[in-house]
């Protein structure tokens, strides 16, 4: 097989309408985050890290998260830094974007729960590099097989909290909505 994807990597249609139209939107993607990150600059990011650790756990949060990005900025390891914030943040996205659905349908449907459970469980359970080598072989070593190692590391966290956060929404909490008039859809 190997001796295959060399000798069609150019001109099959799989690497070509798919894999690499895949390739095309996280590459795009993750260099518009590290294009703001460089509009931004360095003050501009700690500042911005700060305000979001400020916010979510008050003025520690912010001193070590301010801290920490400018440690990063000596050791001279910024730029590399920024990429990979740029990584994660696509593949959150992503994530969340399959999860969430993912999540809603396994709340809405025992069989769901029961066969998602199983994929889960698996991705999961499984180190890194096992699914990263597929992902090597259709996208090549870029930032896309990074992204989707890291997507598929993360979708079962997303659909899993969102499948108990739904199912743990208190049964009078929806027969006040059914009594409303809210659909299904709606709740």
């Amino acid at each position: 097989t190997n001796r295959w994807i060399v000798d069609n990597r150019d001109n099959h249609w799989l690497f070509v309408h798919v894999f690499d139209r895949i390739s095309s939107v996280i590459d795009w993607s993750v260099a518009r985050w590290v294009d703001l990150f460089d509009a931004l600059r360095w003050t501009g990011v700690i500042a911005l890290v700060a305000v979001i650790g400020w916010r979510v756990g008050g003025a520690v949060s912010a001193a070590g998260s301010a801290a920490a990005l400018a440690g990063i900025g000596v050791l001279g390891m910024w730029d590399k830094a920024m990429v990979t914030l740029a990584l994660m943040l696509v593949a959150v996205v992503i994530a969340l974007l399959i999860g969430i659905p993912l999540g809603v349908w396994a709340a809405r449907s025992d069989r769901a729960d029961r066969v998602l459970r199983v994929f889960l469980d698996a991705a999961q359970v499984m180190p890194t590099f096992v699914y990263l080598i597929p992902l090597v072989v259709m996208f090549g070593i870029q930032n896309p097989s990074a992204v989707l190692a890291t997507v598929v590391y993360a979708v079962p966290p997303a659909v899993r909290l969102t499948n108990h956060g739904l199912r743990s929404v208190p049964t009078v909490i929806n027969e006040v909505g059914e009594s409303f008039g809210t659909t299904k859809r709606q709740q």
